[in-house]
């Protein structure tokens, strides 16, 4: 009995110690794998790849065909802008044919003879930036025993909506809405200055030139915003309007006169059709 004891104990120390020396190996094993693949790497990436050249591995690498300097898109509030005039009304008609010889009567002193539809057909002779500025002309005119001439105000009101873009597209959409009321407002002062002689037809169709390349540029800069964003009816609308207004101006700029009183009536016009081209796209996009 002692002797089949001390046989089993034998056997089991030698089962043990056969265990152990197998874990061993395997740890040594590991070790070992694990160490060549770190030397493997290393010598891939230090030393081969060096000698034979890098192009076919960065090819292959996740990180070598993406651009680390994508441009970051955000998301934020642009407005249309406000535009307000001080129109000079000098009758409205029920009948579009007496609203048209009244258009032309003006037309023929210099007046835009502007006509807006609404439940009348209402005509124009200017428009200022302030209700002063018109009031004053519609007080000259009441004197010349024009008795309905008065001040017609008009807005557009303005409209905010959010667009995603790069920070640049968005500041280039932002200075584009800003700009159209802008300049109705520079046509309208040019004008007065031009009736008081202060600037002569030339130095008027030189600034209408320059507004005309200005209102090219922001049309193509809007036309590639577009094209990389899902919702752009509104930059389309606008783009549209933008140039609209450039053609206008180009063809004022180019525009043979006969006299500077019909180039004055010609200015008044195109100035209100711009505004009110402006005022109509606003009032849209509220509908």
């Amino acid at each position: 009995m002692r002797y089949r004891s001390r046989l089993r104990r034998q056997r089991m120390n030698s089962g043990t110690k056969k265990n152990l020396a197998a874990a061993a190996i395997i740890i040594i094993f590991a070790v070992l794998v694990f160490s060549i693949g770190t030397i493997g790497d290393f010598l891939a990436r230090n030393i081969f790849v060096p000698l034979f050249g890098d192009a076919q591995i960065d090819q292959d690498s996740p990180s070598a065909s993406t651009s680390p300097n994508s441009p970051v898109k955000l998301t934020e509030s642009v407005q249309l802008s406000d535009l307000r005039m001080y129109m000079v009304q000098m009758d409205a008609f029920s009948e579009q044919d007496d609203a048209d010889a009244s258009a032309q009567s003006i037309k023929d002193r210099g007046g835009a003879g502007y006509i807006i539809q609404d439940e009348y057909y209402r005509v124009f002779a200017a428009a200022y930036n302030t209700e002063e500025q018109a009031q004053s002309v519609c007080e000259q005119l009441i004197k010349q025993d024009e008795k309905d001439a008065k001040v017609y105000p008009v807005s557009s009101g303005s409209v905010v909506f959010k667009i995603t873009a790069t920070r640049e597209q968005i500041d280039t959409v932002s200075e584009a809405f800003n700009y159209f009321p802008e300049i109705c407002g520079e046509l309208a002062e040019k004008t007065i200055d031009f009736d008081k002689g202060i600037l002569s037809t030339s130095q008027y169709k030189t600034f209408a030139a320059n507004i005309a390349d200005k209102l090219e540029d922001l049309a193509d800069s809007v036309n590639r915003i577009i094209a990389g964003t899902s919702d752009n009816s509104i930059l389309k609308g606008y783009s549209q309007l933008l140039d609209q207004a450039r053609e206008k101006l180009e063809n004022i700029s180019i525009k043979n006169t006969d006299s500077a009183l019909a180039f004055s009536s010609e200015i008044k016009y195109n100035y209100i059709e711009l505004a009110h081209m402006y005022i109509q796209y606003i009032h849209s996009l509220d509908a």
